[in-house]
């Protein structure tokens, strides 16, 4: 199916980045909390028990002043000795893992392209996936995250379309993963409904495909049978497509 362009101008990029400025607020809320949560694991939380500890509290409140700016400083110090330690990749990776965690259950999980049910058959036929899926690894992997999401559930449809992403000053071909009128975006690991979404980011669909048009075909297989005709388009219309594809 193909649908012909909207006009383009400094509308449409408002609608866009208005759209996605939204979203990425609460990828960045999620981020604050779990800075803020290993902020009192790991500082305040301490500094309270030596506060009680020493009985610090019945100190001037200069000396408690002194006494808390001695202790964040030897943390500042600490964490220049210790940031390029296994110490420090360690406890970065759990703060990495946390984020990851919130995200997929508060977004991720949150819609109706992908139930539990599905993550669930997923997570068992094709664990790298559901690893993509659940963490940041299938951001900018929208081509062959959603063709291994069509292929592993058999059911929905991959949508080709143009939406407000740009890449050297050209709308982007994007891909996403379409179920049950509701959509699933890569890129902010999020789903929303398909009709919103078009709206939304005002969009320019090129070709959609089920499970029967890729049945039988691997991802390599599938790019040499639809790359020339894609980049064709996307030059044609002043879009861009990612060389990968």
């Amino acid at each position: 199916m193909t649908i012909l362009e909207r006009p383009k101008g400094k509308a449409t990029q408002q609608t866009f980045e208005r759209f996605y400025r939204n979203e990425k607020m609460k990828l960045l809320k999620v981020k604050v909390l779990c800075m803020v949560i290993f902020y009192i694991f790991i500082i305040m939380i301490p500094l309270m028990a030596l506060n009680y500890k020493f009985e610090l509290y019945k100190l001037s409140n200069l000396v408690q002043f002194i006494c808390g700016l001695l202790y964040f400083i030897f943390y500042y110090v600490l964490y220049l000795l210790l940031k390029d330690s296994y110490f420090a990749t360690a406890v970065y990776l759990i703060y990495h893992k946390c984020i990851n965690f919130l995200v997929f259950l508060l977004y991720t999980c949150k819609g109706e392209a992908l139930k539990t049910s599905d993550l669930k058959k997923i997570k068992l036929n094709n664990k790298i996936l559901y690893c993509d899926i659940s963490t940041d690894e299938c951001q900018g992997q929208c081509y062959a995250t959603c063709f291994d999401i069509l292929k592993t559930l058999k059911y929905g449809k991959i949508t080709f379309l143009v939406i407000g992403i740009h890449y050297y000053d050209e709308p982007s071909m994007h891909v996403l993963y379409v179920n049950n009128n509701w959509c699933f975006d890569t890129n902010i690991r999020m789903q929303f409904e398909y009709e919103k979404y078009l709206n939304e980011n005002d969009t320019c669909i090129f070709k959609e495909f089920d499970y029967e048009s890729i049945k039988g075909l691997s991802y390599e297989e599938f790019k040499r049978m639809h790359r020339k005709e894609i980049e064709s388009w996307c030059t044609k219309n002043n879009y861009f497509s990612f060389s990968r594809m």
